[in-house]
């Protein structure tokens, strides 16, 4: 199905339609985006992780 989808988006270019190749780039950034972000995420609560060990430790 993507397989399709990215081949009717190469014939979209391939005819001249701009809108096409517009939407390609959106979807690529979109999907940067949402990776970038993603591990920030992820790398900031990794920390809350270790600052909540490290803290239970000295509790102790």
């Amino acid at each position: 199905m993507i397989k399709q989808a990215i081949n009717e988006v190469f014939k979209g270019i391939r005819r001249g339609n701009s809108s096409a190749l517009f939407n390609m780039i959106n979807l690529i950034l979109g999907f940067t985006a949402f990776i970038l972000i993603s591990i920030v995420v992820n790398h900031e609560i990794s920390y809350e992780r270790i600052y909540w060990v490290q803290t239970m430790q000295e509790d102790s």
